[in-house]
């Protein structure tokens, strides 16, 4: 007999263990989260500073990993630079995280080492077939709490992605990884117009909302020059009771960056100069050209290059010191 019933008696004599959090109070051990928003509004900041609490058992913007676990972070879009230049001020913002603990339990398949080590070919698809076994056995084997996959358009192929058909693989690998002991984070973009709080302005959010266990929806805020980061976070679809609506920024201070709630105004110490801010904001890797760096700091091009050489002559900055601020997040990777 191939079907096997098991009885109401034994369900309700031996109960399941009830999951427990992975960052409370919306991240669960073995459930299946899509963050879902618009390019360029902060999913890959959040995400991976969530990640990053929960390898450390660390806390931001009022949600807390109650100890240290395993994470595998799959980079299929962005690459190993992203993630050190985001890493370099993400870890200093996580609040009574264990760096150490941080480090160790938080491991990267990246776009870079992937295709370098495969010759080119694309990163392994999420389609229930021989990919998707691919990412259950490693997280077997590395006893990972949570997978985070960024983002679905580099890891699902979908013809058509408005059809409930389309989306069944996708979930018997989200099931696959549950039975494995894994949570699944999924990036995903909106469809074109769509609001982040919109439960149904995914793409292919109707076929894709039956697997999951919580939609979070991002919408962009306001961006001050101190802000790596800023918008606002709705539960788009919540289930057991989950609720979060909230604005948050990551703000640049000095050397250091901090999580926000609400609209705060600036991250910077009181008492810094205006040197001391133009250096700040030069080194938060945001500006490639020093024209783009004068307009986030309301000075036009050639007051900031007044500002520049008169510092030099003063001995306030050394020469090409702004400029080795600028390049400091690259030159830092590339060595």
């Amino acid at each position: 007999m191939s079907l096997q019933p098991v009885s109401l008696r034994h369900i309700m004599e031996n109960p399941p263990p009830a999951p427990e959090p992975l960052l409370s109070p919306w991240l669960m051990e073995q459930s299946f989260t899509v963050l879902q928003a618009a390019p360029k509004v902060g999913k890959t900041w959040l995400s991976l500073a969530a990640a990053l609490a929960v390898a450390g058992g660390g806390r931001f913007l009022g949600w807390s990993a109650p100890k240290p676990r395993k994470v595998l972070y799959v980079d299929a879009e962005n690459g190993r630079r992203r993630i050190y230049d985001r890493m370099r001020y993400l870890i200093g913002s996580i609040e009574g995280i264990d760096p150490e603990a941080a480090i160790d339990n938080f491991d990267v398949i990246g776009k870079k080492e992937h295709e370098g080590g495969t010759k080119g070919k694309p990163f392994p698809l999420i389609d229930g077939k021989e990919g998707s076994q691919q990412y259950v056995d490693v997280v077997k084997e590395y006893g990972a709490s949570l997978i985070v996959l960024d983002t679905m358009s580099r890891l699902v192929d979908l013809d058509d992605e408005n059809a409930s058909a389309a989306y069944r693989p996708l979930g018997d690998t989200v099931s696959d990884l549950a039975e494995a002991g894994c949570a699944v984070l999924l990036l995903h973009h909106l469809r074109k117009g769509g609001r982040g709080s919109d439960p149904d302005a995914a793409r292919g959010s109707g076929a894709l909302g039956a697997t999951v266990d919580l939609q979070i929806g991002m919408s962009r805020c306001r961006k001050g020059v101190d802000d790596l980061a800023a918008f606002k976070v709705d539960a788009a679809a919540d289930r057991d009771g989950v609720t979060m609506s909230q604005k948050a920024k990551l703000q640049l201070g000095r050397g250091a960056a901090r999580w926000v709630n609400g609209e705060a105004s600036t991250a910077a110490d009181d008492g810094e100069t205006k040197l001391e801010r133009v250096l700040r904001v030069a080194g938060s890797g945001q500006f490639e050209r020093q024209k783009d760096l004068a307009a986030a700091l309301g000075m036009d091009a050639g007051e900031l290059s007044k500002l520049k050489k008169r510092a030099e002559n003063d001995g306030d900055w050394t020469e090409g010191q702004l400029k080795a601020a600028m390049e400091a997040p690259a030159a830092a990777v590339a060595t």
